[in-house]
């Protein structure tokens, strides 16, 4: 059975979280919603405003981030930082993407503008991206390892960095999140001789997926050649496993699908992984290019809720290019 990790968590100081509340209302005027930060300068205010807290984790947070043997950290954000509930949440999630962008620049999101992306979950959008055959996108179904992966018009990257920020979670039962880095993997060698070293597959990238409770947006999945295992750098590994995995493999002619599958597993099975229960406001930073990533299913939502699950993610603009579209 495999031995559970714990993350190393921080709480923020809650008088500091409440004087960023203050300080930003005195700078920018009563704001209610996240889409301010679409505005660069805005944006850059806010991260300023957060050095405070910043101060008080960042030392910590790259010692781990920059540990092979580690590469996750995570935060958890007080209540209370304002006594109305609604602008509490606003406060908290304004701290948490302010933080994002204090770690690493993150990559801004083409529909939204915002330098993340907002995803919220309702039983009605679930059902219509299980439908599509989406069962990864929805919180009701199991996430297994793997690596993000960035695409743009010319390139296929890894992102450095990736970041999670749980706004709201109304299940009884959330589960966990679980990482494994690359330098803890027992078979990291072994799948590697298996795919290949800088050795192209087909891949039919993950659909990126904008979804609210009136409307769920499927952007096409694109198929890119690109390899699983290669190297940048001063020979440092990177991983790209994400999405679909087409064809055969190389070296037997085999179908490839055995091979994922057995490397999904091999991952979720290793005798050591870090485990962290998924929790309302918590953001997670984990270092992308040297680990995977998985999460269980959340279970038992709460009746009579609008969302079952809302949160942020970011992901970083540096990161080795993997392929050429």
């Amino acid at each position: 059975m495999p031995r559970f990790l714990p993350v190393p968590t921080v709480e923020l100081p809650l008088d500091q979280c409440v004087l960023f509340a203050e300080l930003l209302v005195r700078e920018m005027g009563a704001i209610r919603s996240l889409s301010f930060l679409r505005d660069p300068a805005a944006y850059s205010k806010c991260k300023d405003l957060c050095q405070g807290l910043l101060d008080t984790f960042e030392g910590a947070a790259r010692e781990a981030l920059y540990d092979p043997t580690l590469g996750i950290f995570t935060i958890d954000i007080p209540e209370g930082i304002d006594p109305n509930p609604n602008k509490d949440a606003f406060f908290a999630a304004t701290i948490a993407a302010s933080l994002m962008g204090s770690i690493f620049e993150p990559i801004y999101d083409p529909a939204s503008h915002t330098p993340f992306t907002v995803y919220n979950a309702s039983p009605e959008n679930e059902q219509r991206l299980l439908k599509a055959g989406l069962h990864y996108f929805a919180s009701g179904e199991k996430v297994g390892f793997h690596t993000d992966g960035s695409i743009d018009e010319t390139t296929i990257s890894v992102p450095e960095f990736i970041s999670l920020y749980n706004l709201l979670i109304n299940y009884q039962k959330p589960g966990n999140l679980y990482w494994v880095p690359f330098s803890l993997w027992e078979d990291f060698d072994a799948f590697a001789d298996r795919f290949g070293w800088a050795v192209p597959y087909r891949v039919e990238l993950t659909p990126t997926v904008y979804s609210n409770m009136k409307e769920t947006t499927l952007l096409r999945p694109r198929s890119v050649d690109v390899p699983i295992f290669s190297r940048v750098g001063e020979n440092h590994p990177v991983v790209f496993f994400n999405g679909r995995v087409l064809g055969r493999q190389r070296f037997n002619g085999e179908e490839i699908d055995q091979l994922v599958a057995e490397m999904g597993q091999s991952i979720s099975l290793n005798p050591v992984r870090y485990c962290i229960p998924q929790r309302q406001r918590r953001l997670v930073f984990a270092r992308n290019t040297c680990g995977f990533h998985a999460r269980d299913m959340l279970e038992k939502p709460i009746e009579g809720c609008k969302y079952t699950r809302s949160f942020i993610r970011a992901v970083s603009a540096c990161g080795p290019v993997v392929a050429r579209c």
